[in-house]
């Protein structure tokens, strides 16, 4: 035990005078601040605003998961539940398979029991923000700690020096800073962060296994097999796109090999047998969560045809164009694929392969996922390390041609024109990067940061409260623990109809309006109205207002309102003749 101490420490000197030599100084200060920049831009006021409608929906029920062990549905006093029930005849979706137990079903649970320790961190503060920062904490650090595994594993193929690393590591910060879209779903208390960390670190132990060969098979079967069954009960497609990728890159090596068919036959089964094993797990848990029943419903309820999945697929494209590196990534790997590669190194080939790993990841993954009848910008997130990873692989391996034939016409055009593809896409997402710049230096606000702080100031016990409302019916749940009546999808609301409530709530949603008009009627409210625009949502974390054809964006700034346009609660007015 005493000489690993010297040693170490002798190490750790010998590091430190290599970073501070004149060669590799300047790379590591600028790794440094990109990496700090990255961590400002995603960490800075996470606990503003509250939560939205899909992380109330986590929340609650990471909170349902302390309570009871499980997601549950009806706790005797809230219901929460997140689908149409009418993707089912009888309405039973995410209910029917564990009636016994009241288990929600419409969802896996992965990032409910994940989501669990935010919850219990926040159960420590009183304070509102205070208690957004927890709950949004352990899934913004599980997305930054997967794209620092994914760098970790892409340095293993960069080769070279330090320097040549510690600039791969500037760029690879510095371009996930660029990536607003990026950032702002790793700050969000959903599955976001988590299935990025699964993915990256599947990538990589795919990596070190089939290309390094520096993981041994029992741990690679390990792994990759457990990777596998979190990332189904995470975000279930992902799980089918991962296991087309990889084994289509498992037949491709066994083809490509000059080994002995039975050699080549044994590898790709031994290679595919994380993919089995996961399968095997994952089956029942098929059944268990409804998924055929709701692709079947949403299929129904949007309609399936070859022209809604043109649609999809390009809007999937248009939004990787925009706000991430698609196009250059996409002319470096032309530009790689095509060019001689006689002169590069064993360090160059291996970066290849896995710049053709994650290309055809990212293929499978635009291609699957527009399957989805409706598409969200937040359900190919995981692309967004993967396509920069590429870029990044890729121009290192250019830039390695470049140095060896720096006078030949073809380099230097090709040069030139990723050059300019690439600035014209840094231009374009100028405005994104202005926008998350002044949110964390100025403090963004929406309908629920005004409504959820005065109903806990004006009531002594906010938890007696009845509130309807018809959208983001969990994030009252939460934070003011009152009963919640009617919520977006009407999963209770029979029952919620005979309750009069304190507090009506009208967002300008359709769903439920009628029933929060009628219960509205039946007694005397007032109106009180904050000066913020009544929005669909406290806010999202997506760009592009092409998902799903909402028009929802992220907004940088609080939008304020007057009039008719701000946002209004009702509060009811005590009955002088009611006993008291």
């Amino acid at each position: 035990m005493r000489a690993t101490g010297p040693a170490g420490c002798s190490r750790a000197r010998a590091l430190s005078r290599r970073l501070l030599s004149a060669g590799t100084l300047l790379p590591a200060l600028a790794a440094a601040v990109a990496f700090l920049a990255f961590l400002t831009l995603t960490f800075k006021h996470l606990s503003y605003p509250l939560i939205w409608a899909d992380e109330s929906d986590t929340v609650m029920f990471a909170q349902r998961v302390l309570e009871f062990g499980y997601p549950k549905v009806d706790d005797g006093k809230n219901v929460v539940y997140g689908l149409h029930p009418h993707l089912l005849p009888d309405g039973s979706l995410g209910l029917r398979a564990s009636r016994g137990l009241g288990a929600y079903t419409g969802a896996p649970w992965a990032y409910y029991y994940f989501g669990a320790i935010g919850v219990a961190l926040a159960a420590g503060s009183d304070d509102l923000y205070a208690k957004t920062a927890w709950l949004r904490l352990p899934f913004a650090m599980a997305g930054v700690l997967g794209l620092a595994v994914l760098l970790w594993g892409m340095l293993e193929t960069v080769g070279g020096s330090l320097r040549s690393r510690l600039a791969f590591a500037a760029a690879w910060w510095a371009l996930a800073a660029w990536s607003i879209s990026l950032i702002l779903h790793l700050r969000e208390a959903r599955y976001y962060g988590l299935i990025v960390f699964l993915s990256c670190s599947l990538l990589v132990v795919f990596l070190r296994h089939q290309l390094l060969g520096r993981l041994s098979t029992p741990r690679y079967w390990i792994l990759a097999s457990g990777l596998l069954f979190l990332i189904f009960n995470t975000l279930y497609p992902v799980y089918a796109i991962f296991c087309v990728a990889l084994g289509l890159s498992l037949i491709g090596s066994a083809l490509r090999s000059s080994a002995p068919a039975r050699d080549r036959l044994r590898g790709l089964l031994l290679g595919a047998a994380p993919l089995l094993a996961s399968l095997a797990l994952c089956l029942p848990l098929l059944a268990f969560f409804e998924f055929v029943e709701q692709t079947q419903g949403w299929m129904k309820d949007w309609g399936a045809s070859l022209g809604r999945y043109a649609a999809s697929l390009g809007t999937v494209v248009l939004i990787l164009a925009r706000y991430e590196f698609l196009l250059p990534a996409l002319g470096m790997r032309l530009v790689v694929a095509l060019g001689p590669s006689r002169a590069d190194d064993a360090a160059a080939r291996l970066r290849r392969r896995f710049a053709s790993l994650l290309c055809l990841f990212c293929v499978c993954y635009a291609l699957m996922i527009s399957l989805v009848p409706f598409i969200w910008e937040r359900y190919f997130v995981a692309l967004s390390p993967a396509i920069t990873g590429l870029l990044l692989l890729d121009t290192w391996t250019f830039a390695g041609r470049l140095r060896a034939a720096p006078r030949q016409l073809g380099n230097r055009v090709a040069a030139a024109l990723l050059a300019s593809c690439f600035a014209v896409v840094v231009g374009l997402r100028v405005p994104e990067l202005r926008g998350r710049v002044h949110e964390i230096t100025h403090r963004y606000q929406g309908p629920l940061d005004y409504i959820i702080p005065y109903l806990r100031e004006r009531h002594p016990d906010p938890a007696e409260l009845v509130i309807a409302t018809n959208y983001e019916e969990p994030a009252y749940m939460y934070y003011l623990g009152g009963r919640v009546t009617v919520g977006f999808y009407g999963a209770n609301l029979q029952e919620d109809l005979a309750v009069q409530p304190d507090v009506i709530v009208f967002r300008p949603w359709k769903q439920q309006s009628w029933a929060l008009e009628r219960l509205r009627r039946r007694a005397r409210y007032r109106s009180h109205a904050f000066p913020v625009e009544s929005s669909k949502t406290n806010n999202v974390p997506g760009l592009s207002p092409d998902s799903a054809g909402r028009g929802l964006v992220h907004r940088f700034e609080t939008q304020y309102a007057e009039g008719a346009a701000r946002v209004t609660i009702l509060e009811r007015v005590p009955d002088p003749s009611a006993p008291r």
